[in-house]
C-alpha cells in the first residue's frame, strides 16, 4: 500500500516550563494544531498510560517511530515514516549504562541492541507498546554522542510522569470535582443489582461551557423504550477485555437499543426487568470495568440520558452479550425525590 503524508500546521507550542536544554530534563512539550485531525482507518489518537498504572514497561517490546535519520551515516532526515522495535529496559538497567545523573523517574530507555535507536530527527516521536492495544509511553528525548548505532540505550521522557502536566496544558482537559455525599438508591441489590441507581453531590457547581454541559432526563409522559434508537454510552473503563487499567481519556462507542424481549432472551426475566434498558453488542462494542455509573444516551430533539450503566457479562465485554442499564425512566420519582 502506498503511504501519504498528511501536513498539519501547529498554531502554537507549550514547553514545559522546567525544561532545561544543558540536562534534558522535562523535556516535553504539548503541539496545538490549527485544525482538527480526521481519524480514518490509518489515523488514530494513541491512548496514554492511566493514572493508575504504575507499570515501568520493562520487558515490553518498545516500538520507536519518527522520520528521523535512518544511520548514523545518512546526511538527511527520512522522507516516510519508519520504526523500529526493542525491548523496553527497567530504569536501574538504564541506569548502569547511563548513571543516575542522566536517568531519573521521569525517564523510560530502548534497548540499544542490534545497533536499533532513535536518532537526529526523531526527537519528540512516540515510544509505544502494546498493552491491550497500543499505549504511548515515551517521547524521544536523548541518544549516545557516540551515534544512534552504538548500541547505548534510547532515552524517552516517560509519560505516565506528565500526565498531570499534559492534561492541564491540552486544548480539552478533564474537569475533576469533588464529591461530598451520595444517596443510593435503599433498595439497591448487589446480588441482582436490583434498583442500581444513585445521586452524587458536588462540592461546588459546575461551570457550563460549549463543552460541558447538564444533560436532559426523559420526561415522566415520555413512556417510549427506545428500542431501534442508537444509544451511546461514554466512560474511562477498560476500551478491551485484554487492557488491565480503566482509559485515561473519555471513550465512547454505539449501537441499536434493543427491546425488552430482545434482552430477555439473551439474559432471562430474572436480570432483564422493567428497570432495565440493553444495548446490542454488535462488532463486541459494549461498557466494561469502570464504566459503571456512567450514562446510555440517545438523540431525540437533543441528548436525552435513558440509562445508567449497570452489569455487562462475566463472559467479557466483548463477548457478544448485550450490556445492561438502569432505564432512567423507571427511576425518575426517586430522582426528583432526592435531589438536594
Amino acid at each position: 500500500a502506498s503511504q501519504q503524508r498528511i501536513r498539519y500546521t501547529a498554531s502554537g507550542i507549550r514547553y514545559h516550563p522546567l525544561y532545561v536544554s544543558s540536562t534534558l530534563r522535562y523535556d516535553i512539550a504539548v503541539v496545538l494544531l490549527n485544525s482538527s485531525i480526521t481519524f480514518t482507518d490509518r489515523i488514530q489518537p494513541v491512548r496514554l498510560p492511566a493514572r493508575s498504572d504504575t507499570r515501568q514497561f520493562g520487558g515490553f517490546v518498545g516500538t520507536l517511530s519518527g522520520f528521523g535519520r535512518t544511520t548514523d551515516a545518512s546526511q538527511s532526515i527520512s522522507t516516510v515514516v519508519r520504526f523500529t522495535s526493542n525491548p523496553v529496559m527497567t530504569n536501574a538497567n538504564c541506569i548502569t549504562r547511563w548513571g543516575s545523573s542522566n536517568i531519573q523517574d521521569q525517564n523510560v530507555c530502548l534497548s540499544g541492541t542490534g545497533g536499533r535507536s532513535s536518532c537526529n530527527g526523531d526527537s519528540g516521536g512516540p515510544l509505544t507498546v502494546e498493552s491491550g492495544g497500543p499505549i504511548q509511553i515515551g517521547v524521544v528525548s536523548f541518544v549516545s554522542i557516540r551515534g544512534c548505532e552504538a548500541g547505548m540505550p534510547s532515552v524517552y521522557s516517560r509519560v505516565s510522569f506528565y500526565l498531570n502536566w499534559v492534561e492541564i496544558n491540552s486544548d480539552f482537559q478533564r474537569i475533576r470535582f469533588t464529591s461530598t455525599g451520595i444517596r443510593r438508591h435503599p433498595e439497591y441489590d448487589d446480588t441482582s443489582l436490583r434498583n442500581d441507581v444513585a445521586l452524587i453531590l458536588l462540592n461546588s457547581p459546575m461551570t457550563f461551557t460549549s463543552r460541558v454541559k447538564p444533560i436532559s432526563l426523559p420526561a415522566r409522559t415520555d413512556t417510549r423504550q427506545f428500542e431501534g434508537f442508537t444509544g451511546t454510552v461514554s466512560g474511562f473503563g477498560r476500551s478491551s477485555d485484554a487492557s488491565p487499567y480503566p482509559s485515561s481519556i473519555l471513550r465512547f462507542t454505539s449501537n441499536p437499543i434493543m427491546s425488552k424481549a430482545e434482552c430477555i432472551v439473551s439474559w432471562g426475566f430474572a436480570l432483564a426487568q422493567s428497570q432495565n434498558v440493553c444495548l446490542k453488542p454488535t462488532g463486541g462494542r459494549s461498557s466494561c470495568n469502570g464504566d459503571s455509573g456512567g450514562p446510555l444516551t440517545v438523540n431525540s430533539g437533543g441528548v436525552l440520558q435513558i440509562g445508567t450503566v449497570s452489569f455487562g457479562s462475566s463472559y467479557g465485554c466483548a463477548s457478544g452479550w448485550p450490556s445492561v442499564y438502569a432505564r432512567v425512566s423507571y427511576f425518575l420519582s426517586w430522582i426528583n425525590e432526592n435531589i438536594w
